[in-house]
């Protein structure tokens, strides 16, 4: 028998690795600091009890400081850099269950990132329209409540004008209906 279950959820993100540093983004000029920000968007879960598809759309905005590299030992403050994009996972899922009231989730899959909105700061360049990536995760159902804990590795380049990828870790809180 399918089953649907709608998972709405917030949470923080943060973007972790190098590759969206001062090396990629502007030719070791410019570093990007604290990259990361909130969300809040919805999942669904659709499938059987073990086995499901999780499509989802999620609302993401990321802001970080620019700090001016360029004069050796006098790092400049820029301003603040905002960026408001769109995510859109399809992951599919296994249920691990504990019990009636708990259950394990283990998810992957591919998720594309459409950009909305930017606040640029010099001439760092924006992101790119759409980037892709892979997204994986877990998440732990207790009672209605869900926990999920997400990783996305970027796998095209998220800048129009420099080279770059960008991974994101995703945390949320989220009611399952």
């Amino acid at each position: 028998m399918l089953m649907a279950q709608f998972i709405p959820s917030v949470g923080l993100h943060g973007y972790l690795n190098e590759r969206v540093d001062a090396v990629n983004v502007a030719p070791a000029d410019f570093e990007l600091i604290g990259r990361s920000g909130w969300h809040a968007g919805a999942d669904f879960r659709i499938g059987k009890k073990v086995l499901y598809i999780q499509p989802g759309l999620h609302y993401y905005n990321t802001n970080s400081e620019v700090v001016d590299l360029r004069e050796i030992g006098v790092p400049q403050n820029l301003g603040e850099q905002k960026h408001v994009a769109l995510k859109m996972p399809l992951q599919a899922g296994l249920r691990i269950g504990l019990n009636g009231t708990a259950a394990i989730h283990l998810q992957g899959g591919p998720v594309a990132t459409a950009s909305i909105k930017e606040k640029l700061v010099n001439d760092l360049g924006g992101q790119r329209n759409l980037a892709f990536g892979v997204m994986s995760g877990v998440s732990v159902d207790f009672l209605r409540f869900n926990v999920n804990a997400r990783y996305e590795w970027g796998l095209t380049q998220a800048w129009e004008n420099q080279a770059g990828t960008a991974d994101v870790l995703s945390v949320g809180l989220g009611i399952v209906f």
